[in-house]
C-alpha cells in the first residue's frame, strides 16, 4: 500500500512537471502532444520482454494500451499503461491505478488542473 501511494505521488508530481513543461512550450494540451506519446512508448518498450513486437493503441499523451509478445512468444493482450518521464505504471487492476487513469487519461485539461490545485493546496497531516 505504501509503495502504491509513493508511486501515485511520483506520477502526480511527474504529471505536474509534464503539464507545466507543455504549457511553457505553448502546446495547448498534453494529451495531443506526440512528444509525450513517443516518450511513453519508449519507456514501455524498455519494460517489455520483446519490445519489437509492441503494438500500441488508444495512445493519448502519456496514456495508452500496449500488446506484446511474452517470453513464450504469444501475445499477452492489450494492457493499459501510464508513462511519465522514466516512471511507468501498468494496469494491475487496482483501485489506485484506476484513480491514476481517471486523473491522467480521462479528465479534461481543465478538470485535471482543478485536481492538481487541490493536491498542491492540500497540506499533509
Amino acid at each position: 500500500m505504501k509503495a502504491t501511494l509513493i508511486t501515485l505521488a511520483t506520477l502526480v508530481v511527474l504529471s505536474l512537471s509534464a503539464t507545466f513543461y507543455v504549457i511553457n512550450m505553448g502546446v495547448p494540451t498534453w494529451a495531443a502532444n506526440p512528444i509525450l506519446a513517443y516518450q511513453a512508448e519508449s519507456v514501455v518498450k524498455a519494460h517489455l520482454s520483446d519490445p519489437e513486437s509492441a503494438q500500441f493503441k488508444n495512445q493519448d499523451g502519456m496514456c495508452g494500451e500496449v500488446n506484446s509478445k511474452n517470453k513464450l512468444g504469444g501475445y499477452a493482450g492489450f494492457q493499459r499503461y501510464i508513462g511519465a518521464g522514466k516512471t511507468l505504471v501498468f494496469d494491475d487492476n487496482s483501485d489506485s491505478f484506476e484513480d491514476l487513469w481517471q486523473i491522467n487519461c480521462v479528465l479534461t485539461d481543465k478538470q485535471r488542473e482543478q485536481v492538481y490545485k487541490v493536491l498542491i493546496d492540500t497540506k499533509p497531516l
